[in-house]
């Protein structure tokens, strides 16, 4: 990723977290830095996939609509604190470039 971003400095690169955050301004962001133009009916169906109403999680292997904001904290009932660390630990290097460390993990 590190090399892409250097090689290919006008490519746009969005973290999964900020897309989350904020779905419709996020995608329309992208849409915009492609030249495209976001419909009324586009910015519809990404608001309903993403909606706070759609469930966090699904047992489905089907792709089903998610709450986009609520995804962002199930790894915090998936993992202990001794995988979390050893994520933090393994990915700190590259990690650094795209988030800060506050106490025990990157936000």
């Amino acid at each position: 990723m590190l090399r892409y971003r250097e090689t290919y400095p006008d490519w746009l690169f969005v973290r999964q977290e900020d897309l989350a955050r904020r779905p419709v301004m996020g995608f329309q962001e992208i849409f915009a830095s492609l030249g495209l133009r976001m419909t009324a009916n586009i910015w519809a169906v990404i608001a309903r996939y993403t909606s706070a109403s759609n469930p966090v999680e699904t047992t489905s292997p089907e792709y089903r609509p998610r709450n986009a904001r609520g995804s962002l904290e199930t790894w915090r009932t998936r993992l202990t604190a001794a995988e979390i660390a050893r994520v933090i630990h393994s990915t700190r290097e590259i990690a650094e470039r795209f988030y800060r460390l506050q106490g025990q993990e990157f936000v």
